[in-house]
């Protein structure tokens, strides 16, 4: 591997420069946190101290002395290599395995959360009709370390696209290369191409979802037992109706990502109408969201297969949802990027 020199020398603004100390800091502090959980600490948050991760967590049935000393040892030396600030592809590499290996330690829960929230008003008038509420998913140690986890998981990749840019030589903001024209499908009239196609997906993957959800909703137990339907009702299905709800609401927001008002605030926004959208705004919440959504269908693949729920099948769709909305922002951001502000490289 070679000394930071020149990451330093291609990534002296923005959010390039500060990144890989942001993600030294992140990762020592928890990889010291799951040295105290190896050493029988009781805030490990994973599999037998994880009352909801049966079924759901990948780690559910990971012994707690072989899962804690592994993420210790793993982040801590990535918080040491994030503070040399390498370059080369062997730290690449391994910073695509830890930004991966993060993504996994997220469940569906979290998805459930983001949904729950962005659905409040469902919320309320679902606990007003329930005897009783369970509120346990919003105040769950588990479920919150999952939020610093994916904070983790941000800024590993960020630091490893850094890393990996410098490596191939390109600017450490924009990825351009000096004297070499862009590959062609990040050009903007061949981004707006696929990207069409990948909104086409991330629209329609969540519409059954939503179906079934209202259908639930409306009393009927469709494709589940009365039993069960009848054990949830009212809190659940209402919930039930408000993800849906977020469902298609994302749906229409996704539309967004090729339409000019997701460039430009349309007439009924009020105070925002004709304004520029900032390009922050899509990305950012478009690709969460998509990391999110993916995550949550490799935890219900993994349900799925330990549980044999018939209608986890239905849910199986995320998977197209949350790559097509990866795709669609994706090529929104280069569509959209313009001419680098750091090399001046572009369009």
């Amino acid at each position: 591997m070679v000394m930071s020199e020149g990451v330093e020398a291609s990534t002296s603004r923005g959010w390039p420069r500060w990144v890989a100390g942001a993600t030294a800091v992140w990762s020592l502090g928890y990889g010291g946190l799951a040295v105290s959980w190896a050493l029988g600490g009781r805030t490990y948050p994973y599999g037998a101290n994880d009352p909801g991760a049966e079924h759901a967590s990948l780690l559910s049935s990971v012994p707690t002395g072989i899962a804690a000393p592994v993420l210790a040892c793993v982040i801590l030396l990535g918080g040491v290599l994030a503070l040399w600030r390498p370059r080369g592809w062997p730290f690449v590499a391994f910073g695509w395995t830890v930004t991966v290996g993060l993504l996994l330690l997220i469940d569906l829960r979290l998805f459930n959360v983001l949904g729950y929230l962005v659905t409040a008003p469902f919320l309320v008038v679902a606990a007003l009709f329930a005897e009783k509420a369970d509120l346990g998913l919003f105040t769950a140690w588990p479920v919150w370390n999952q939020v610093v986890v994916l904070v983790g998981a941000i800024l590993w990749a960020g630091t490893t696209l850094v890393s990996q840019r410098a490596t191939r030589g390109g600017c450490g903001s924009c990825g351009r290369r000096p004297g070499l024209a862009s590959a062609a499908w990040t050009t903007p009239p061949v981004a707006r191409r696929w990207g069409t196609w990948a909104v086409v997906v991330a629209v329609l993957a969540p519409l059954p979802y939503a179906v079934v959800r209202y259908v639930w909703a409306l009393g009927v137990p469709w494709g589940i037992s009365p039993e069960f339907h009848a054990a949830g009702w009212p809190w659940l299905w209402v919930l039930g109706a408000g993800l849906a709800t977020a469902a298609v609401g994302g749906a229409v927001l996704t539309l967004g990502l090729i339409r000019p008002w997701g460039e430009v605030f349309p007439r009924w926004v009020p105070r925002l109408r004709g304004r520029p959208v900032p390009p922050g705004l899509p990305l950012w919440s478009g690709g969460l969201v998509a990391v999110i959504l993916t995550m949550a269908n490799v935890s219900l693949a993994h349900r799925s297969i330990t549980t044999g729920e018939p209608m986890d099948v239905l849910f199986q769709l995320w998977v197209l949802w949350g790559l097509g909305l990866g795709g669609a922002t994706l090529a929104y951001y280069y569509r959209t990027r313009g001419r680098c502000r750091r090399c001046d490289r572009g369009a």
